[in-house]
């Protein structure tokens, strides 16, 4: 009887570290936004600013319509990663203008 009680209270300890974890891994996730339904788009541009880093704002006309999720180098330029907003895609015109500003840009400011 004492085996099983030990043997018992070690599955328990198991069990608890185990939960522990996956809620860290959870909390994680959730923080990186691995859950939340986005469209996935590639900008290519030629001027990039010298302030605009990962998880910048996608705005346009003022409204925040996604993300940066990533910047890759290219020699003439940049690609970014953009992560929009589902809802918002629809208010995103193909032809649009696609001047990148850093997060200090005023709208009074010009901006390539």
């Amino acid at each position: 009887m004492r085996r099983t009680a030990k043997l018992r209270q070690r599955l328990l300890g198991v069990a608890f570290i185990a939960v522990i974890v996956a809620s860290i891994g959870l909390t994680i996730a959730i923080y990186n936004k691995q859950f939340t339904p986005v469209v996935m788009v590639s900008l290519r541009t030629g001027v990039i600013g010298n302030q605009l880093l990962p998880n910048s704002d996608v705005k346009v006309r003022g409204l925040v319509v996604g993300e940066v999720r990533g910047i890759t180098s290219a020699g003439d330029g940049a690609t970014l990663q953009l992560a929009l907003n589902p809802d918002m895609v629809d208010l995103v015109p193909s032809t649009s203008p696609r001047g990148c500003c850093p997060r200090r840009c005023s709208a009074r400011s010009t901006c390539p």
